[in-house]
């Protein structure tokens, strides 16, 4: 019986060469991920930022709110407001003196 012959072929790849896509693909992935982080906390202090704003707004908003109710209910004339109905929402000091009436 005859015997066959063995072919063997050996081919030598560098693990550099190897792993070249990957460190390609791996760098594109990375470059990705941190734009994509640099933007989340761009916008993350924008809208911090935006926050403090709003809550400084309000907080001087319920100041100056504050400051109008204590010149109407210290003025000198009678003041009453009205909702879009008609019906009586407020009255100062004086108008409760005046008339008898108080907010709603």
């Amino acid at each position: 019986m005859a015997r066959a012959a063995t072919l063997v072929v050996s081919i030598g790849v560098s693990l550099t060469d190897a792993l070249a896509d990957w460190r390609a693909s791996t760098l594109w992935d990375v470059a990705l991920l941190a734009t994509v982080t640099l933007v989340l906390m761009l916008a993350a202090a924008a809208m911090s930022r935006q926050q403090v704003r709003r809550e400084r707004a309000e907080q001087k908003l319920a100041e100056t709110a504050l400051h109008v109710q204590a010149i109407v209910d210290h003025a000198a004339d009678a003041i009453v407001s009205f909702d879009h109905h008609g019906h009586i929402e407020s009255v100062n000091r004086t108008a409760e003196a005046l008339f008898g009436q108080t907010g709603a």
